[in-house]
């Protein structure tokens, strides 16, 4: 059995997966670590990493980190309302497995609970990028879950540019990561529509909603294909890479998800 740990901070979102020993036992895997990682919650810390946060995206995009600043808080208000109400279900350990918090993926006590557990890959969906001297002391491949198409898309948020673009879908992805940001050679891929509702709050939700039904089967098969050696890494050419939207470009959103609703009544 190939022993993989999944670091997630959206729990909710794998649960299906990481519960359905069944399926582990199908494709040969057992899964022995589960990690939850969410940022800390104590405000000195947190406003540290929001400077950090700030200045990266400012750099990136040469914009102005007040600027930045205003569209963080005006994301992490959409967000906030675009999760109530969301059927994510309550994760819950399955039998033999060890789950644990951490600061972030790639904390210290990540690492040695990777050891532990003699971990021969892990699975990352969410999180903050892995600079390149903490995957050198990971000790284990990584492989990253990427709610869309490297090739269109890298970086952040997950669903909200496919919905600016008025795709009528998106690509999850399974890819090895690497230093560069959602740049790694790809495992595996699969399609899922839009859900298209009257606004951009309940497209989210309910994108997302239909992303917990895909990502298992995308797991399934990526994790199946590097257990029987049949899996074949392709590297993409990497498209732009994205952050944190504008206020113009949620506005921009919303009205196309108005538009589309009514295009399909």
């Amino acid at each position: 059995m190939t022993r993989v740990a999944v670091l997630t901070s959206a729990v909710g979102l794998v649960d299906g997966f990481v519960r359905d020993l069944e399926l582990h036992r199908r494709i040969g895997i057992e899964i022995p670590l589960v990690v939850r990682t969410h940022p800390s919650m104590l405000l000195a810390d947190r406003l540290r990493d929001l400077r950090a946060g700030i200045a990266r995206r400012a750099r990136m995009t040469g914009r102005s980190p007040m600027a930045h600043l205003v569209e963080h808080f005006a994301w992490r208000a959409l967000q906030h309302v675009s999760m109530r109400g969301a059927a994510i279900p309550t994760a819950t350990p399955a039998a033999g497995q060890r789950w644990m918090s951490a600061i972030a993926t790639d904390d210290p006590v990540v690492r040695d609970a990777l050891a532990d557990v003699r971990a021969d890959l892990a699975v990352v969906f969410g999180g903050s990028p892995i600079p390149r001297a903490s995957l050198d002391a990971m000790g284990v491949p990584l492989l990253n879950v990427h709610a869309s198409d490297p090739a269109f898309c890298r970086g952040m948020p997950p669903v909200f540019w496919e919905v600016h673009a008025g795709l009528d879908a998106m690509t999850l992805t399974l890819h090895e990561v690497v230093a560069r940001l959602d740049a790694g050679a790809v495992i595996a891929q699969r399609p899922m529509p839009i859900v298209w509702q009257r606004s951009l709050v309940a497209t989210l939700r309910a994108t997302r909603e239909r992303m917990m039904l895909e990502v298992p089967p995308l797991l399934a098969d990526g994790l199946a294909k590097i257990v029987s050696g049949e899996a074949r890494p392709r590297v993409v050419s990497p498209g732009p890479l994205r952050t944190l939207p504008t206020l113009g470009e949620i506005v921009a959103a919303h009205r196309r998800c108005a538009h589309r609703s009514r295009a399909h009544r």
